[in-house]
């Protein structure tokens, strides 16, 4: 471990260089909710048809995101982290411009928006083999909530960077700006980072056909693990609630709080704060205490409390402070998710265990603002959805407390020795990483 630092100089800087493109690549995919009343200015749309066009524009990035991760995610295993995060930058930055130069053909717009997807869909794969290959488990929280504090961050940014930008300028420079920062990172990931371990991905070219042979012997080991399955129902009970609040928010303060758009504004920006926190707080504690399953089992619990809790709510005070703790404990829940998913997946297979997992849930994740747009449809109110969604969040706590009470769990909580487990054999193996 001590040489692969000093080949990489510092391992937070690293980790610093994944928040920079989290926040880049998050712009990236929330420019089109931002811009979508300019182009539907710029091409005369009906309110209907910016309903229907953008969705589709929203939805087919959603999509191939989600089979990106399950199906592109072994590539990050079979040629490494450098080369796969180059092409996935690569990849999204030249579809956003392509978006901007050819937004008035509206297939061509779709197309550009897949292709984002596709690109996006490796990046938390490669995020999390970086962070394995780097950081002890004791580590581990940390760094994953360090670079997954950017989704939160851009999503606090878009409104405030990417509305002056069109003010002053077009959606569609809007749209090249982002794409230049995104070619201009290429550049740092290319001069700076390396595969972890070095040696083991010159090996991998050397062994060609027997590497790919035993690469798809770990991945079908995991597959057919319940360790890797339970992980999968509440990664995807977070990402319900997650997606549920983000893209409902603004429109939940607005109608069923009755928050001005100013103060919609600044309201929804303190939630934002609060799961800043929450992340970089949870993952501290779990961390010093290497009780990452417990952790995570109590922050579902409580945002499940604070979502019941939403719906008792009076007045706007309440419902930001209601908001904010909810957030907070949310936030605390996907770095630990990953930490678990690190400790039990072999380095060899990290890349497509965090595909599997990171592409399921995402997907899932879509049924979170689904279910709350249907009920509210049907009841006229936000309340119904709000209990479902706590319920959701019961079933990601019971299914991390299954979890809990398997062999592997003892291991983690470990203060003297750090393991990863050894699917082949079932058993576990000290290691440094």
């Amino acid at each position: 471990m001590h040489g692969q630092q000093e080949r990489y100089g510092s391992r937070w800087l690293v980790v610093l260089l994944l928040l920079l493109i989290i926040v880049i690549g998050y712009l990236a995919r929330l420019d089109i909710s931002v811009a979508l009343p300019f182009i539907s200015k710029d091409y005369s749309w009906s309110q209907g048809e910016q309903g229907m066009l953008g969705g589709f524009l929203l939805g087919s990035f959603l999509i191939s995101y989600g089979l990106s991760n399950i199906f592109l995610s072994p590539l990050v295993d079979l040629f490494g982290s450098k080369k796969s995060l180059v092409i996935a930058i690569f990849l999204w930055s030249i579809s956003t411009s392509i978006g901007a130069i050819f937004g008035q053909i509206y297939g061509i717009f779709i197309i550009s928006r897949i292709f984002l997807g596709i690109g996006q869909g490796i990046l938390f794969p490669i995020a999390s083999k970086i962070i394995q290959g780097l950081f002890p488990l004791k580590e581990r929280s940390r760094a994953n909530a360090f670079y997954q504090s950017g989704g939160i961050l851009a999503s606090f940014l878009a409104p405030l960077l990417l509305v002056p930008l069109i003010m002053m300028s077009s959606w569609r420079l809007m749209f090249h700006f982002i794409a230049l920062i995104g070619f201009a990172l290429t550049i740092f990931v290319w001069i700076y980072l390396q595969d972890i371990p070095k040696q083991q991905s010159k090996s991998e070219k050397n062994r060609g056909s027997k590497f790919i042979s035993g690469w798809r012997k770990d991945l079908e080991s995991i597959i057919k693990k319940r360790e890797l399955w339970i992980l999968i129902i509440a990664a995807s009970c977070e990402t319900i609630a997650w997606w549920g609040v983000i893209l409902w928010l603004p429109t939940y303060l607005i109608e069923a709080q009755g928050f001005t758009v100013e103060q919609m504004r600044s309201g929804a920006a303190v939630p934002y704060l609060a799961g800043l926190a929450g992340i970089f707080l949870g993952s501290w504690i779990s961390d010093r205490t290497g009780r990452h399953i417990n952790i995570t089992i109590g922050a579902f619990l409580a945002t499940a409390l604070f979502f019941v809790f939403a719906t008792l709510t009076q007045t706007k005070s309440q419902i930001l402070i209601v908001l904010s703790l909810m957030m907070f404990f949310l936030a605390i829940v996907g770095p630990n998710v990953f930490t678990i998913l690190q400790f039990i997946i072999p380095k060899s297979v990290i890349g497509s265990g965090t595909g599997l997992l990171n592409g399921i849930s995402n997907i899932s994740g879509t049924l979170g603002p689904i279910v709350i747009g249907m009920v509210f449809t049907l009841t006229g109110a936000y309340n119904f959805s709000l209990i479902i969604i706590a319920a959701v969040l019961i079933v990601g706590a019971v299914s991390l407390i299954l979890l809990s009470k398997m062999s592997f769990a003892k291991q983690m909580k470990s203060k003297k020795k750090r393991y990863f487990y050894d699917f082949e054999r079932t058993s576990y193996q000290s290691s440094s990483a």
